[in-house]
């Protein structure tokens, strides 16, 4: 007898439309951030600093839950995105602006969001991996 409560597939496949979009926007958000980081390290010449080291490992250090599927490594990506958005806004708010500034805003922003959501979604259809 088999236990039709138990998900085998990934909540990317069997979860709804807006779970789907949910993650995916998770990941191009948090990729799309650690880009802009790296990139702006490399033109700026501060591969090896902790002003690009600290921002990554706080971001690099949730991917194993994401990828697992686990709301609560979502939530607590939610408050630390926070301190991301506070650089963001500082730095674009500050006369010498340029665009990694900006798309740290923007990725940041999203990323709170789709994470919040995404939370939510993952409690409400049951499919996150234990």
């Amino acid at each position: 007898m088999t236990n039709n409560n138990t998900i085998s597939s990934s909540p990317l496949i069997t979860g709804s439309l807006s779970l789907r979009a949910g993650l995916i926007i998770s990941y191009l958000c948090v990729f799309g951030l650690l880009a802009t980081y790296a990139v702006n390290a490399i033109i700026t010449d501060k591969l090896a600093s902790i002003i690009f080291i600290l921002p990554c490992l706080t971001l690099l250090i949730f991917v194993p839950g994401m990828w697992q599927h686990k709301h609560r490594t979502y939530n607590w990506i939610c408050f630390v995105i926070l301190l991301h958005f506070t650089v963001a806004v500082t730095h674009v708010m500050s006369p010498l602006i340029d665009m990694f500034d900006i798309l740290q805003l923007i990725f940041s922003s999203v990323l709170f969001l789709s994470a919040m959501m995404t939370s939510r979604w993952l409690q409400y259809w049951g499919l996150e991996h234990r």
